[in-house]
């Protein structure tokens, strides 16, 4: 299974990740930020969401 990602943790590395939950809902991340919230585009995901690359 892929590591997963919880919002507000800090990016490893650049690329994109995609939610475990709602396949398709992407993001670009870079290295040093934080992983942002898998509803920031109010699409009401839950709050089990996380994140993994593709």
């Amino acid at each position: 299974m892929a590591q997963t990602y919880n919002p507000g943790e800090i990016v490893p590395k650049d690329g994109t990740v995609e939610c475990t939950q709602y396949n398709g809902t992407r993001n670009n991340v870079k290295q040093g930020t934080k992983f942002a919230p898998c509803d920031h585009w109010k699409d009401h995901h839950g709050k089990d969401c996380t994140w993994q690359y593709v």
